[in-house]
């Protein structure tokens, strides 16, 4: 393994670039054309629509969801008798919901 050398190909260097490409064009695509459906003037107006909602629930939501995902990750790392495969996909549920979790935060925060 030592000799092996450096497994950089064309492959391995494009395909990350083109999907990180993709999934940050679709994701941009809905709120861009949600924006740019509404008229100037419209946007500038200040109505009770614009004013901040509440975010008890949603704070209540992603504090259980990074929690859990500490204590699915770190459960995974302390049990010893699961396979590797196991514990992988422990870890990655756990790691998604901290980022899940995060991702809800955002507007708390």
């Amino acid at each position: 393994m030592p000799n092996s050398g450096l497994g950089l190909s064309v492959s391995a260097t494009l395909v990350p670039i083109l999907v990180g490409t993709l999934v940050t064009v679709i994701s941009a695509w809905a709120p861009a054309r949600r924006a740019g459906q509404v008229e100037p003037v419209e946007a500038m107006r200040s109505n009770e629509a614009a004013s901040p909602q509440p975010l008890v629930a949603c704070t209540i939501i992603w504090l259980v969801m990074i929690g859990a995902g500490i204590a699915t990750a770190g459960w995974a790392v302390a049990w010893e008798e699961g396979t590797t495969g196991n514990r992988t996909i422990l870890v990655g549920v756990g790691t998604l919901l901290v980022i899940i979790g995060f991702f809800l935060a955002g507007p708390a925060l």
